[in-house]
């Protein structure tokens, strides 16, 4: 199991490659006095990351993906990230991330996941990017989604494909 301080360090990395790609930090409401902790437990869209393995593993993963794939933490953190999509989303997940390795970052991905006990949902608004260490070695993918297609708050400042 990963301590508090190991998860925020590996949080910061995933918060830093994001703003490298994208000119912005992750998004959080204006006054927000902890935005790891609220990025961890209160963002309403999933955010994980997964290693660089040749099946790579979850690596960090927040309340709300946990809540969307019904996994515990210590469980999501073993699992291969293939697991998360079905048989039958293997080959556009693999596309995806592929072009992520050779773009650094994908946006407005939408496409079905699987939860623990083999049920799917909709993803939506994804964003896929490379996560980098403090040298610029990559060391992994990070993925925010939201659950719904409903209209995001007034601080999502997410700006598009650059």
């Amino acid at each position: 199991m990963r301590s508090i301080e190991e998860t925020r360090i590996l949080l910061d990395l995933i918060d830093l490659s994001f703003l490298r790609r994208t000119g912005v930090a992750l998004p959080v409401p204006p006054g927000v006095p902890d935005r790891y902790d609220w990025l961890h437990r209160e963002a309403p869209y999933s955010l994980l990351s997964h290693d660089t393995a040749a099946d790579p593993v979850f690596t960090y993963v927040n309340e709300m993906a946990l809540h969307s794939f019904g996994y515990g933490y210590s469980e999501m953190l073993s699992l291969p990230s293939r697991l998360s999509a079905g048989p039958a989303d293997q080959a556009e997940r693999n596309r995806l991330l592929a072009q992520v390795r050779q773009n650094g970052i994908a946006f407005n991905y939408e496409g079905l996941r699987r939860t623990k006990n083999g049920n799917t949902f909709q993803i939506y608004d994804g964003i896929i990017w490379v996560v980098e260490d403090q040298e610029r070695k990559v060391i992994g993918q990070a993925a925010l989604f939201w659950p719904t297609d409903a209209l995001r708050p007034d601080w999502w400042n997410i700006p598009g494909p650059k």
